[in-house]
């Protein structure tokens, strides 16, 4: 699990440091980070989903973490530093076509501080479902 790693040495967070709100999630983005058909799900056939975020308080060199999940199960993370400037739009984007259908979920951290949370739907994803055990019983 990638929050059990050793964060990269860099700058302390300051107290305005945050990833704000989910701007969309999308499978695709223009140059400019606008969202192309923005939904929350996706058909069996998406390769690429990415999912815009704001953000401010940030100075690069700061660790962050992206954490991706499919069903539960960790799929994918990294631990990076940033490098973009102190407020505007990024994203994050995931292969979901590697992983197939499922319920996803992408956590984004700055240093160890949970920040934001989304999820999305690609396919229709298998829930199983319990059998109703008898309500009868059985004599001995």
């Amino acid at each position: 699990m990638v929050l059990l790693s050793p964060l990269p040495p860099g700058p302390t967070p300051g107290p305005e440091a945050a990833f704000e709100q989910i701007v969309a999630i999308a499978p695709a983005i223009t140059e400019d980070l606008k969202p192309i058909k923005p939904a929350t799900t996706f058909p069996t056939s998406t390769q690429r989903v990415y999912v815009l975020y704001t953000y401010r308080g940030m100075e690069k060199g700061v660790p962050y973490v992206i954490a991706w999940y499919r069903d539960g199960d960790e799929v994918g993370s990294d631990v990076l530093l940033w490098r973009w400037g102190s407020q505007g739009t990024n994203y994050a984007y995931l292969e979901v076509g590697d992983f197939g259908p499922g319920l996803y979920e992408l956590r984004l951290y700055i240093g160890r501080q949970l920040q934001l949370t989304t999820t999305f739907t690609v396919g229709v994803p298998i829930r199983l479902t319990p059998t109703p055990e008898s309500s009868e019983e059985t004599g001995s």
